[in-house]
């Protein structure tokens, strides 16, 4: 099954960086001016979702005419046009599903997609990514790759996440318990190209922060 890309219509400067993630064969989702981005990274969506209030109208018509998919929703529903697309995703192709454009200066949009994250901790694997950043959320255990130097910060987004063990972390940590409110899990590094993070209860936000200074 294909792997799901969600192009959503939040901050993207990098464009060159996001070209390069996208794979062959991804079922790419845009979540309504997500095909703004798309239209820039040179990518045809498979799927346009949302209330169609941001995409660009004669790009509409373009994607239409290209055989592009719409599902059109009214602009007064109860889901944001990502967590739409996510719902797409999850019914037409598998995990991991990839979100970009869904990280940006609007902290209330961002948040709604950490959000997303948590819902659907533990029954599929949402990755929020931007040049920087790798964002995901899960309920049991994790692998992180990357390269060594690379920045892991761990923040609960339970009231209490407990039996956090790590390898492959530069500070490992052996049985510990997380709180909200002290956010200690901060700025950990990878040693290797690898980090093994697992824990027993509690839903566990992981951030990579890319180590930019040897592109």
């Amino acid at each position: 099954m294909a792997r799901a890309l969600i192009i959503a219509n939040g901050e993207i400067r990098d464009y060159d960086w996001h070209r390069n993630q996208i794979l062959p064969g991804d079922y790419i989702i845009c979540a309504d001016g997500g095909a703004n981005h798309a239209r820039i990274l040179g990518v045809t969506p498979d799927l346009v979702v949302g209330d169609m209030d941001s995409i660009n109208p004669e790009l509409a018509v373009d994607l239409a005419a290209q055989g592009c998919e719409f599902v059109r929703y009214p602009r007064d529903k109860d889901e944001t046009d990502t967590g739409l697309a996510v719902q797409y995703a999850l019914a037409r192709s598998g995990n991991p599903v990839i979100i970009m454009g869904g990280i940006g200066p609007r902290l209330d949009h961002t948040l709604a997609n950490v959000s997303l994250l948590a819902a659907y901790a533990g029954k599929a694997n949402l990755v929020l990514i931007n040049e920087f950043t790798q964002l995901r959320v899960g309920g049991g255990s994790m692998v992180v790759d990357g390269r060594p130097g690379d920045q892991i910060s761990l923040l609960p987004l339970t009231e209490e996440v407990s039996g956090i063990t790590t390898a492959g972390l530069k500070w490992s940590l052996q049985n510990a318990v997380f709180r909200l409110g002290n956010p200690y899990g901060v700025s950990n590094e990878l040693v290797g190209k690898e980090a093994r993070i697992t824990w027993e209860r509690g839903l566990l936000m992981v951030i990579k922060a890319r180590d930019t200074s040897r592109d």
